[in-house]
């Protein structure tokens, strides 16, 4: 039996190149919103 090396539907990969800005841009975010006093929240989502 072959053994598929596609992701799962609704997911997808990251190259380190996309992941560092994506890295980044969610970083800067996180802080501004911090810095107005909201607390993370993370779901399963």
């Amino acid at each position: 039996m072959a053994i598929s090396t596609k992701p799962p539907s609704g997911m997808r990969d990251y190259l380190p190149t996309d992941l560092a800005r994506r890295n980044h841009v969610v970083g800067v975010v996180r802080e501004v919103y911090e810095r107005y006093g909201f607390v993370p929240l993370e779901t399963p989502a």
